[in-house]
């Protein structure tokens, strides 16, 4: 199999396949872009240029949902069998980092000077301290299913077995159940102190 001539902006996982997000610079303006799926079998499908993408060219593109949608600028678009974009959806939030976790698609951004996506400000907001804005979404429905302000532009995070989200922002912090609440700290030392 040739390599692709593209650098990689983004992989996902889909069933039993990978689908990656390929661009290939043509100038300081312009960008060409495509998504490829390679199978475990190693099968390859190339899909077409995509030449729909909205945004700027420097903003970074995520795949995440399910089904799999192309993230940019505010905008999902679901992904067609022929590896082409099919309709947009409009998330009403310019997210600047997206990813998979779990059942949930998590995105982080600027919180707007009104509300959350959810329509709550956080609580106890200390206006010295500049923070971001978690919001998790159903991945199937887009839907926000709770925010949270954090201080990570681009966190690490899971959800354990218990459906606890798990995220290292400003040290390891569990979701609470309640949304636009600060996260829960975890002493790590005292639980390694406890006998």
């Amino acid at each position: 199999m040739k390599a692709p001539d593209e650098y990689v902006n983004s992989i996902a996982v889909e069933g039993d396949s990978f689908l990656a997000l390929l661009e290939a610079r043509v100038s300081d303006r312009e960008s060409s872009r495509r998504l490829m799926r390679v199978t475990t079998a190693g099968d390859v499908t190339t899909g077409p240029v995509l030449s729909s993408v909205p945004g700027p060219r420097r903003q970074r593109l995520f795949l995440a949902g399910s089904p799999l949608r192309l993230f940019n600028h505010g905008t999902a678009s679901t992904i067609l069998p022929d590896l082409s974009l099919g309709d947009e959806y409009d998330l009403g939030w310019e997210p600047f980092h997206v990813k998979q976790v779990g059942t949930y698609v998590c995105t982080v951004a600027h919180p707007s000077s009104d509300a959350s996506p959810i329509g709550q400000r956080p609580g106890d907001c200390d206006p010295t301290r500049r923070y971001r804005l978690l919001t998790l979404l159903d991945a199937a429905t887009l839907e926000p299913v709770k925010s949270a302000p954090i201080f990570a532009i681009r966190p690490a995070i899971t959800v354990d077995a218990t459906g606890t989200v798990w995220i290292i922002a400003d040290g390891l912090q569990s979701l609470p159940e309640q949304s636009m609440q600060w996260p829960n700290p975890l002493d790590v030392a005292a639980l390694l102190d406890h006998p």
